[in-house]
């Protein structure tokens, strides 16, 4: 089983989005340039992450990240 992020990032207008995904640094990447065409975040950007959640197989493990 292949290690996954559940992740939230916070827009720019201060509205909220959820995405999944197994390569947590490329997605990331990706918001923030604008390569979603039509998605919810192309617009919103900067989106840091607020929340950012791994997990792995039975296991399920989280950690929150400080806005600056």
């Amino acid at each position: 089983m292949a290690l996954s992020y559940v992740y939230i990032l916070k827009c720019a207008d201060e509205t909220y989005y959820t995405g999944v995904t197994s390569n947590i640094e490329q997605r990331f990447q990706d918001h923030q340039r604008g390569l979603y065409v039509g998605s919810y975040t192309q617009k919103k950007t900067p989106c840091p992450i607020g929340l950012l959640s791994y997990f792995y197989g039975h296991y399920y493990r989280y950690r929150v990240r400080e806005e600056n």
